[in-house]
């Protein structure tokens, strides 16, 4: 029963993460290209408090966005298939969510003989289970133009359809690659391979054993999450997209999945290539002595942004809450060092440690997937499959044969 009981606990509490961070990065990407093109960024969404305006650095763009999107008109539209057509956002949002069931965000703690895991599911073939849920998650886009009863929504779907199948090959070959050099389908087992020394000085990371692999998969990821440059299926410009027909909390969750997705995608990136919750030449076994170093670096980061708030923005609201989260945790960082490793407090303080080292690598991750959303041009479609087929998948599978070729 208290199995039972955990579980749903860390259901709910993904959820509220999830979701929550997923709806704040709308805000981020608003934010960051206005920093790309030398503009401000969202700062108008405020309420009034005590005669002043609170807009907590434009925090209340994605609350103004929430209940816009909850008072507008949800409709379907004449001729649609009604089923499908309400069925396709839920798919989005579901097979998204169904991605980080195998993904571990640290290590287990044994709390009185009850193992707590990080993660919902540890299959033994947990890579073909995300390679699997990575491609059920397009079929939103194309239910949602296929039951539109509209042309152009047709049009994105039949794109998102040509697109997930032109590069989830590159996606395969790519996983291959790295199944191959850890001999193994189980994503805690390649996690756990990754905690280690490669010739003595390099940490035993995908990017560093696998780098071709990485930039394939890195590219293939990114034209599955439909992001610019390869956000085809939503062309703004040509046809809109496969979601021209919704409206109100329907369009909310197509949107919302699209940010999830990129913390998807991010996560997959950090699992494979960049060590997961390991830090370099570290080992779990001693992960104890860099709590107070991780809490030391969480605690710098927001205290550094709270003067650009501060000093550019001018957001009082902003820079108390960065302020905040940065001395608590420089408090619990100084803390940790009179902990006595032999505790559970410690045990769970690595924990808390390890999910931060997984969640700033994310976010690096994800920072580049925006820089790159406001950098590049949109492909046409003919070159977006060209660059899949005609180059991608023969460097793949070169990839592959080099691969088997060094390990014999």
């Amino acid at each position: 029963m208290i199995l039972v009981i955990v579980e749903i606990v860390k259901v709910i509490l993904f959820l509220m993460v999830v979701l929550s961070v997923g709806g704040l990065l709308s805000w981020v990407e608003r934010r960051m290209s206005g920093f790309i093109q030398d503009r401000l960024g969202p700062n108008r969404a405020n309420v009034v408090l005590f005669g002043r305006n609170i807009t907590i650095g434009g925090l209340l763009h994605p609350v103004a966005d929430g209940l816009k999107m909850l008072f507008k008109e949800d409709f379907v539209p004449e001729g649609a298939h009604r089923i499908l057509f309400v069925l396709a956002p839920f798919l989005a949002m579901l097979f998204v969510l169904m991605g980080f069931a195998s993904i571990p965000f640290a290590q287990s703690l044994n709390i009185n003989g009850y193992e707590v895991r990080f993660f919902f599911f540890d299959f033994d073939v947990g890579m073909l289970f995300i390679f699997a849920v990575s491609s059920l998650s397009i079929f939103g886009a194309i239910l949602g133009g296929y039951s539109s009863n509209n042309k152009w929504a047709l049009l994105g779907g039949v794109r998102a359809a040509a697109q997930l199948i032109s590069y989830e090959v590159v996606i395969g070959l790519g996983i291959l690659s790295i199944v191959i050099v850890y001999n193994s389908l189980s994503v805690v087992e390649i996690l756990q391979k990754q905690d280690s020394i490669l010739f003595g000085f390099l940490p035993n990371w995908g990017i560093f054993i696998q780098p071709l692999s990485f930039i394939l998969i890195f590219v293939a990821l990114l034209a599955e999450g439909k992001r610019a440059p390869f956000d085809i299926p939503e062309g703004e410009s040509e046809i809109i997209g496969y979601f021209v027909e919704y409206s109100g909390l329907k369009f909310a969750m197509f949107f919302l999945s699209e940010f999830i997705e990129i913390i998807f995608i991010a996560a997959i990136i950090t699992l494979l290539f960049l060590g997961g919750y390991h830090l370099p030449y570290l080992s779990s076994e001693d992960y104890i002595n860099a709590v107070p170093f991780v809490f030391l670096v969480f605690g710098i980061l927001p205290l550094s942004l709270s003067y650009f708030a501060f000093r550019y923005h001018k957001s009082v609201s902003f820079f108390l809450i960065l302020l905040f989260i940065g001395i608590a945790s420089l408090i619990v960082s100084i803390t940790s060092l009179f902990v006595s490793n032999e505790t559970l407090w410690a045990e769970i303080l690595v924990r808390i440690s390890q999910m931060l080292v997984f969640s700033i690598k994310t976010g690096l991750v994800t920072f580049l997937l925006f820089s790159i959303r406001w950098t590049f041009p949109r492909y046409r479609f003919d070159q977006l499959l060209k660059i899949s087929w005609e180059k991608l998948v023969p460097i793949s599978i070169l990839n592959i044969l080099l691969t088997g070729f060094l390990l014999l």
